[in-house]
């Protein structure tokens, strides 16, 4: 519920009322699917970065070889509007080397997003999360003088009350008969 108040947009353009809805309705089932399946993966990665002892750099690199498969397939099969630019103007058309920083960014953000979930696990992770939603609402404060949006002020205490009521009931015991069952 948190991901979708903070993905829909506050003043959204008023257009027929069917077409309206049902895209309402598909944006907020997107968003809690991918929220379900965020936080199924990060199970997933701890489990492998913790119980299994795989290495950090190695998941990362076999994520990034997967998602760079993924993106190669959309780019071949033309269901991106990318896929039309690149084959009109080339690869790398309208690239500078300032588009290196966010590709490098991504890059050792997802490394040391690995490092916190190996360390920490998926549910500090998530708490490191949720301090720097808040610190990134401070500092829009501090910046530009506007405050958050009312619903990026809904989200963060939601996000906050999960983490609260996984950690004072855990889930310990069925995971570890789920990995049991999955695992050798």
């Amino acid at each position: 519920v948190a991901g979708v108040l903070v993905s829909t947009s506050p003043a959204e353009p008023k257009s027929s009322a069917g077409a309206g809805a049902s895209e309402s309705t598909l944006g907020v089932a997107c968003a809690l699917v991918a929220a379900a399946l965020s936080g199924f993966c990060s199970g997933i990665v701890e489990w492998a970065l913790q119980s299994q002892r795989r290495d950090n750099f190695v998941l990362t690199l076999e994520l990034a070889t997967l998602g760079c498969v993924v993106l190669l397939l959309n780019l071949l099969l033309g269901t991106t509007p990318d896929s039309h630019l690149i084959r009109s103007e080339g690869f790398l058309a309208h690239w500078r080397a300032s588009t290196l920083i966010p590709v490098a960014s991504q890059g050792l953000s997802g490394i040391l997003v690995g490092i916190v979930t190996k360390v920490a696990g998926g549910v500090r992770k998530v708490m490191a999360t949720i301090a720097g939603l808040i610190f990134t609402c401070l500092l829009q404060v501090a910046i530009s003088g506007e405050p958050p949006s009312f619903s990026v002020l809904a989200s963060v205490p939601l996000v906050a009350g999960g983490i609260y009521v996984h950690a004072m009931y855990p889930p310990r015991r069925r995971l570890k008969e789920f990995m049991a069952e999955i695992g050798p």
